[in-house]
């Protein structure tokens, strides 16, 4: 792991190009253009990089307590290199170092990694780890088991792929593929568990119609059959979605709507349901048992369930560019069942072309005798800074 750690930090020091946030159901981006001899350093032809670093101050207000004293920095470095020649060969890797200043922690993180092979015009055969999320669900995707749930909109960037063999057929308009997963089990930096197993495989198929297209996946992960399946179209401005998912023990559908008539702006409204994971009884005796026993949930929000119970509306907007200088967003998540919410703001300054200053307030509804009762804090504020080399 220190390895790691140090590899990554170094190769982000000598990263000279721009930043371009990762495609989710593309994989990693196409190429850029070399650096100049007169800009510093050039990179070998049909390679390309992006790298940033991260900071972040934050101040958080504990569950029924007060609010904390600004701790940090939280850092993150950050490196992506896409290899592609002409015969159609690709090897992509995409990594991240990290500190975490409550609870302290080092870590470095193979986020995606491995090589692609253009076999023919139609089949791309993929080998390592990759991303590739296929649904419209703005937070959580039903009808994609691979990927069912995302990070908030403007939160830190959720990147990390599986690992995976896939066989793709593509043409425009429509593709099929087949994965095979081998590893059920991953360690804190990504990398298979020692004592990982067959995790199973997974089918997808895409057919886009005229106004609207359909998406269909099927798998066996881990002793249990998934199945998936979402469509959306546009109607004038408006992009409307549905999607649903099944196992043998649990079921959830989700409905949505965007508008997108208005030049840099973006508006959500969705709704969600779910066979509950746990009941308003079962909550409170897991609440009850925690307090007896002096159990705290750990401070880390990127681990937090929000849906627990069966029925949730969300809804999101979302600013980009504004003035070229200003980035919104907000989402609001409600329980429908007894009522507990969820709110996130962000706000972004675009420095320059390489730095960008956020800041971002999240929140969980209070009280005991609701679903987010055992909640990892009642608010958190956040002041970072990102620099792209």
């Amino acid at each position: 792991m220190k390895r790691l750690l140090f590899g990554l930090l170094l190769a982000t020091r000598l990263a000279e190009a721009q930043d371009d946030d990762l495609e989710e159901a593309q994989g990693l981006p196409d190429d850029k253009p070399a650096l100049e001899k007169d800009q510093g350093l050039r990179l070998p032809e049909g390679l390309s990089e992006r790298s940033y670093l991260w900071l972040e101050a934050f101040s958080r207000k504990a569950a029924r307590g007060e609010w904390d004293k600004v701790k940090g920095p939280n850092a993150e470095a950050s490196l992506t290199l896409n290899y592609k020649n002409y015969s159609g060969f690709q090897a992509f890797l995409d990594g991240r170092a990290l500190h975490n200043a409550d609870p302290k922690d080092d870590l470095g993180i193979l986020e995606q990694g491995g090589l692609r092979c253009q076999a023919t015009e139609k089949i791309l055969v993929t080998l390592g780890k990759e991303r590739s999320r296929k649904a419209p669900g703005l937070i959580v995707a039903p009808s994609d088991f691979l990927y069912a749930q995302e990070n908030l909109p403007g939160q830190r960037e959720q990147r990390a792929g599986i690992w995976q063999g896939k066989i793709a057929w593509q043409e425009s308009g429509r593709s099929f593929e087949v994965l095979a997963l081998p590893f059920d089990r991953l360690n804190e930096n990504g990398l298979p568990d020692d004592e990982a197993e067959w995790k199973g495989w997974a089918a997808r198929g895409f057919y886009q119609f005229a106004n609207f297209d359909i998406q269909l996946s099927v798998g066996h992960l881990e002793d249990d059959w998934h199945e998936g399946l979402s469509t959306q179209g546009i109607i004038g401005a408006w992009k409307v979605y549905a999607e649903g998912g099944w196992t043998e023990d649990q079921r959830s559908q989700l409905g949505g709507v965007e508008y997108q008539g208005v030049d840099k702006w973006s508006f959500r409204a969705e709704y969600y349901h779910q066979d509950p994971l746990v009941t308003r009884d079962e909550l409170q005796k897991l609440w009850q048992l925690s307090r007896l026993l002096n159990v705290t949930v750990p401070v880390n929000a990127g681990n937090f369930r929000p849906f627990l119970r069966e029925n949730y509306a969300i809804a999101s907007m979302s600013g980009l560019g504004l003035d070229d200088r200003w980035n919104i967003f907000a989402t609001f998540l409600r329980g429908v069942d007894d009522r507990g919410y969820l709110a996130n703001v962000r706000g972004e300054w675009l420095v320059d072309d390489h730095q960008v200053l956020g800041l971002s307030l999240l929140g969980f509804s209070e009280g005991d005798r609701q679903q987010y009762a055992l909640r990892p804090f009642d608010r958190q504020a956040s002041l970072d800074w990102k620099f792209t080399l």
